[in-house]
């Protein structure tokens, strides 16, 4: 009987430490990238001038944590309907040109998913509404996506639309400007651990329990 009684407390204990354990690994590094192929004006550092290229291919690297994931939903505006809108605040943001060496990016940005429109992308990180820098088309292939997965998605065509003008400041005081795109768009996320299978530690305490008895 003591037997039974130790090895019923010991499953709750796993259990209990195995909620936990997968509640602390939810709070995880993700990276989200996006890239394509674009032309714009550059500007390497804060005294250099801009000078242009074109259909040069570029990485946006945005480094977040699951933890801080939230869910926005935008009011309606005009014949917009109100939206649900998983934002990923950057804690750090690069970009490379023809896999280049990255430039750190100032501003502030965030990874979004915005399930009315079916896009992903990155924009500023403002309260209230999403100014896009880009956009991906994703369709319905990432409804219920949240930045708790890995996740490509590949857009063959360029992005039609954005809200914002491809405007970035760089902290060495450089800056780019992207005004036209080229050919496909690729967004990914990467870096999510699969959660522990709660199953697993069932089996565990089966296996525990049984032991115990004999």
């Amino acid at each position: 009987m003591f037997r039974q009684i130790v090895s019923v407390v010991t499953c709750v204990a796993a259990t209990i430490f195995s909620f936990l354990s997968t509640q602390s690994a939810h709070a995880a590094p993700i990276t989200a990238t996006i890239t394509g192929t674009g032309s714009g004006q550059l500007k390497t550092s804060g005294p250099v001038p801009f000078t242009s290229f074109t259909q040069k291919a570029f990485e946006v690297t945005l480094i977040g944590d699951t933890s801080s994931v939230e869910l926005e939903i935008l009011p309606p505006i005009g014949p917009w309907p109100a939206m649900n809108v998983q934002i990923m605040p950057a804690l750090e943001a690069t970009l490379r040109l023809n896999n280049g060496t990255p430039y750190e990016i100032s501003n502030p940005t965030q990874a979004f998913y915005n399930e009315h429109f079916g896009i992903v992308g990155f924009s500023k990180l403002t309260p209230g509404g999403v100014n896009d820098f880009l956009n991906v088309e994703a369709g319905s292939a990432l409804v219920g996506f949240s930045f708790n997965s890995n996740v490509l998605v590949t857009d063959p065509t360029p992005p039609e639309w954005t809200l914002d003008f491809f405007d970035l400041q760089f902290s060495n005081g450089g800056r780019i400007i992207m005004d036209d795109f080229t050919g496909s768009m690729t967004f990914r996320t990467t870096g999510v651990s699969p959660e522990p299978s709660s199953a697993l530690f069932g089996i565990m305490c089966v296996l525990f329990t049984r032991r115990s008895k004999r």
